[in-house]
Parts: structure tokens; sequence; C-alpha cells
């Protein structure tokens, strides 16, 4: 399993860690190394010390639409998300009968994939497509069984090229790329042509340059590359100046 997102926009929010002293340093690290390839980041407060941020919402231009899981336990964690979007975003909200897992979606240039999942019913996957379509987006509903989630499987590179599972490289959807096949598993982030990756995951890609970095403190705290908040513009998920 690959663990990918591409930052596309120029900002990134994510949970704070204040209470590990050797969590918070590489936590600071990883921003250093952000605000070197000009990415902004911002902290974001959510209840109960949730780092899992990136699975809560989908971001466009100028929409935030907040996913909901098949039983909403953390009602706190969607508020928070809502609130933290509100001044520059639209808010939207995926609603009963509706469940939609972010990891269950992927953003290729302008065409969103959504694969339908135990997490990710028709319903909260046509209201998606239905919010993507008011803003100008075009997506693909997919049925693939044998993957863990959509986002953990594919990710954009450049120049058409994908970076993806061994498992998905034959899908009909994904024929028309050129593919960089894999099957180890990672966690990271690409910028540009900059991919960060915790040390252990370190991939020799053409024309994609590796940074690893260390997160083993971060992971005991629930923390890696996939708990951050990712956006395609330059308001949100999003370029970067440290918010204490």
């Amino acid at each position: 399993m690959i663990n990918l997102s591409k930052l596309i926009g120029k900002t990134i929010a994510m949970q704070k860690i204040s209470s590990n002293q050797q969590a918070k340093a590489e936590q600071l690290s990883l921003i250093n190394i952000l605000n070197e390839l000009w990415v902004e980041t911002q902290y974001i407060n959510l209840p109960d010390n949730d780092f899992n941020i990136s699975n809560s919402s989908i971001l466009i231009d100028n929409v935030s639409i907040i996913a909901r899981e098949e039983k909403d336990l953390n009602i706190n964690k969607y508020q928070s998300l809502a609130s933290y979007h509100a001044e520059t975003k639209i808010i939207k909200f995926i609603s009963k009968p509706g469940i939609l897992y972010s990891g269950d979606v992927v953003n290729i240039q302008d065409h969103f994939y959504i694969n339908l999942s135990k997490k990710t019913n028709e319903e909260g996957a046509s209201q998606l497509a239905y919010f993507l379509n008011e803003s100008g987006y075009k997506s693909t509903i997919l049925n693939i069984e044998d993957i863990n989630e959509l986002r953990s499987s594919i990710c954009y590179l450049d120049n058409n090229r994908v970076l993806i599972t061994e498992n998905l490289a034959k899908e009909f959807a994904f024929l028309g790329f050129d593919k960089v096949i894999i099957d180890k598993e990672i966690n990271g982030i690409i910028i540009g042509n900059k991919l960060i990756t915790e040390s252990k995951d370190a991939l020799n890609i053409d024309g994609i340059e590796n940074i690893s970095i260390k997160l083993s403190n971060l992971n005991k705290q629930g923390f890696n590359l996939s708990n951050i908040l990712l956006n395609n513009e330059v308001l949100a998920a999003e370029p970067m100046e440290v918010r204490a």
C-alpha cells in the first residue's frame, strides 16, 4: 500500500504536537522542510488530539466538503473543521443516508475519482459528484474492491505520470496514464518534483527528488504524513506561516 498526498496548493494544515518534545522537534523539522519548498503551515486544533484531519474533508477552490463517517462518533471534529474553513470557504456537508471517506477520493488534475467501499456508499459518492460538478470538476465513481483505499493506491506525479500500485495499474479508468508502479508501503507528500517521505520509505523515481525525514516519535503520537490537510488553492490546505 502507498499513502500519498500531492500538494497542489500552497498551504498545509496539521494538528499541533505540544506534549512530547521529541515529537514536537520532528514536527518542526517537517514544517521547516515545507517552508523551504514555499509551502505555508497552519495549525488546526481538533478535539481529542485527533490527527486524522485529512480523512474528514475534500477541499476545492472556495468550497470545503465535509465528509461523513457511517457512525458520527466525533461531531466536534466536523464542527471544528467547518469552523476552520468558514471564513474562507463555502461549507457543504455529505448528508444521510450518504457516507463518504476522503481516503476513497483522489484528485488528478481537474478530475476526481471516487471509489465505493465500506466507508463510502453510492449516495455519498453521488452527493460529492454533484458538489464537484457545481464547481466545474468532473468525476468518476469506481467500484474497485481489492484495495485498502483509493488514496493509498494512486497519486499523480507530472506529465501524465501516476504513481500506482500493481493491483490498480490495469484498471480501465487509469489506462490512459503513464505509470510508475510500486508495491511497497509508504507515506509521502509530493510538492512539485519533490517527494517527502519517512526515511524508511525512500523511493527512486525518475525526475522526482526524494527528501527523507525521520518521524518515529511523531508516529508514536499517532501522526504521519497522511495526517495533514491539503488544498488545491492558495488559501487553505495550504501555503504556510507557522502559528503557535
